[in-house]
């Protein structure tokens, strides 16, 4: 049986050599690690703001979360995830968007679920949601992901009008009801350093330290799959699936990785890799430990993990 999910899927078709790195060794590149940690963070104080709670609760429970990736007296490589910033713009979310403005009613939050693919039940995919909703306006399901970045521009936006990791929502929530899902949304959040300068900011008229947290920026996205989409993507799943056992077994020493496809020299793939400076060393091991961290991602193997057959 071979356990995979969208991040395994979306790897192995942007670098076979950053897939190996990442799922069959249990690597992660330790500059990203840390923007993903505290964008958990985010993501748990997001929950509980959906959940009911109020400012206060919802900052509770992200500075606990953050405390646990960067401790109190240590301080983050980069100023936007200092924890004062980092704050402000989690309750300048809460301060500005009740619930009652997003477009759906929260059906559940978290949850790992998974079920086969293919019908011999060999392939099984796994969906890790931040939240399944129902549209108030039509009543259809629609997953809905929590997303952050450094820059929510309009480029960061249109990537999400085919991106695997909605199809497969979209896909395993169809599959899981019997009908077609074809709705989602996603919930962005640009985490970046809020100005507070004493230049005066041109569209406020005042300095930056007293108008920084209204450079506050999140959006709501919404988009659709049609039934031939969701079709498309899970045959091309399933491709990707198989290619990934297949590298899987043929590199499964550490000490073939230098030998192994490096596609994203070729599709621009290398932009955003977690494993770029090490790539540069050519997977040398001896630069293992200093770009790198032991940090496997398999979503499936946790306790509340469930299967469906369906």
């Amino acid at each position: 049986m071979i356990n995979f999910d969208n991040t395994l899927l979306t790897d192995v078709a942007k670098c076979k050599v950053m897939a190996i790195a990442k799922h069959v060794f249990g690597l992660r590149g330790k500059v990203e690690k840390i923007a993903a940690d505290i964008g958990n963070a985010y993501h748990a104080g997001l929950e509980e703001f959906f959940r009911g709670g109020g400012k206060r609760e919802v900052s509770a429970v992200f500075e606990r979360e953050y405390d646990k990736i960067i401790p109190p007296g240590e301080s983050p490589r980069e100023e936007r995830f200092n924890k004062g910033n980092c704050v402000k713009i989690m309750e300048k979310f809460v301060d500005t968007r009740p619930i009652e403005q997003f477009p759906f009613d929260v059906l559940s939050f978290e949850q790992i679920k998974g079920c086969a693919l293919d019908g011999a039940g060999k392939y099984v995919f796994w969906v890790k949601q931040d939240m399944v909703g129902k549209d108030r306006r039509s009543g259809e399901l629609s997953p809905v992901d929590h997303k952050t970045t450094g820059n929510m521009s309009s480029w960061w936006a249109k990537k999400f009008r085919l991106v695997s990791q909605l199809s497969g929502y979209c896909w395993f929530n169809g599959r899981e009801i019997g009908q077609h899902v074809g709705l989602c949304y996603i919930n962005g959040l640009e985490i970046k350093k809020l100005p507070d300068s004493g230049r005066r900011c041109k569209v406020h008229g005042v300095p930056f330290s007293q108008c920084g947290e209204e450079h506050v920026n999140f959006q709501l996205y919404r988009y659709t799959r049609s039934p031939e989409q969701l079709e498309k993507w899970k045959q091309d799943a399933l491709m990707l699936a198989g290619m990934f056992e297949m590298y899987a077994k043929g590199f499964g020493d550490l000490k073939l990785l230098p030998y192994a496809p490096r596609d994203g020299s070729f599709n621009e793939g290398c932009v955003f890799c977690e494993f770029k400076e090490w790539c540069v060393k050519g997977f040398d091991p001896v630069w293992q430990d200093e770009y790198t961290v032991y940090d496997p991602w398999k979503p499936w193997e946790i306790e509340e993990a469930r299967r469906i057959d369906l």
